[in-house]
């Protein structure tokens, strides 16, 4: 966050800071996402690794941290709070729609990152709320590939490691079942 403070005080945000700063705020949610994910799949493989989830939530949270300013900046600096544009470009870009239903899915999982849910939830509906996180990552892969208009790289890069960690965690599932 501060170098994103930092890039628009310097003002090298380039011709269109709004949309740069849509762009770096949704990869870092993105990528934030990932890294809850991989925390997950590390740990499972390495006991010495397992200290790494002591961090998961706090990563998750910066993840819905920087989706909810990744939309914000899209509503507010792109938009104008303008209504009536928002309903034009949801119905002109579907991708929007997808990104605000990322950002829904990912919503109960903030909410919930907390003791005191996990409690009043109970551990195993606590666990189940919270693969929301795939329905989020999902949309937000699709989000970002219906945007790409000529360089896939990161789109390729995101999605390959995304498919990773769904499958990794798919394995895991149907080892733990007799």
């Amino acid at each position: 966050m501060a170098f994103m403070i930092w890039l628009a005080a310097s003002n090298h945000l380039g011709p269109d800071p709004a949309k740069k700063l849509a762009l770096i705020t949704g990869e870092w949610a993105l990528r934030f996402v990932l890294l809850t994910l991989l925390i997950s799949s590390l740990s499972r493989a390495s006991q010495r690794l397992r200290f790494l989830l002591q961090f998961r939530r706090m990563i998750g949270l910066f993840a819905f941290f920087y989706a909810s300013v990744h939309l914000f900046v899209f509503i507010s600096l792109i938009l104008g709070f303008d209504a009536t544009l928002l309903l034009a470009e949801i119905n002109k870009r579907p991708y929007i729609t997808v990104g605000v239903l990322a950002w829904v899915a990912m919503l109960p999982l903030a909410l919930t990152s907390n003791a005191a849910a996990i409690k009043k939830l109970g551990a195993r509906q606590w666990k189940q709320l919270h693969r929301l996180v795939y329905l989020s990552l999902f949309l937000a892969i699709l989000h970002l590939i219906w945007q790409v208009r000529s360089d896939w790289s990161d789109a390729l890069l995101y999605s390959t490691l995304a498919m990773f960690l769904g499958v990794e965690r798919i394995r895991s599932m149907n080892k733990k079942q007799p």
